[in-house]
Formats: C-alpha cells, structure tokens, sequence
C-alpha cells in the first residue's frame, strides 16, 4: 500500500538514535489521528467497503508501524487499539519466558 507515517514526538524519531527500547510507548496505544484519517481515505477507494476485521487489521498495522516501524514487538489486538507488552529482543524474551501463561496469552509476536 505504500502507507508511511511519521510521528515527530515519537521515540523513535526525537533525533536520538540510540534511544532505548524501554523509551518507546508500551501499554494501550490508540491509533493515531494520522492513522485513523489514512483509514478513512483507504476505506473511500473500496465502493464496497471493507470487513471490520481487515479494517482493525489496518488499524492495528499502522498504529504499530507508526510508533515502532522496524522495531520487535510483542502485543495484543483490542477493541481500543493495541496493547505493547514488550519492545525489543530484551523485553520479549522477559515476556515469553518469565510472565505467567495469561500475561502471554494472544500475544503477537512481530517486527513492527
């Protein structure tokens, strides 16, 4: 699709490189307005519309690629956006073999 976001206040992009993993957002992150108004446009090019998954599916690709493109993530789909448990190699293998099962339970594992 060709979709590129860029967020100046994000970790990511404050002009320090070297930033730590632990900088970045974890926890519930909403889709940006950025994100939601990409969404928007996208849905008017499909006279038909779109499922509601593949509409969270976007959604939820796009937050994440907004914030950590690149960056190895562990998270989990819900209803108000995406919920970051871990960011970076580090943290998700903290999270894939310290947390107990329901901590990890419908955790995604992927690069951003």
């Amino acid at each position: 699709m060709g979709t590129a976001f860029h967020d100046a206040a994000a970790p990511r992009w404050n002009g320090n490189s070297c930033i730590s993993f632990a900088e970045y957002p974890h926890g519930l992150i909403t889709p940006p307005r950025e994100v939601v108004d990409q969404l928007a446009k996208e849905k008017g090019r499909h006279p038909g519309g779109m499922a509601p998954e593949f509409e969270k599916l976007l959604l939820d690709d796009w937050t994440l690629a907004y914030y950590y493109d690149g960056i190895f993530i562990g998270y989990r789909s819900v209803p108000e956006g995406v919920e970051v448990l871990a960011v970076g190699a580090d943290e998700i293998g903290h999270l894939a073999q310290a947390a107990p099962p329901e901590t990890r339970r419908g955790v995604i594992f992927k690069y951003a």
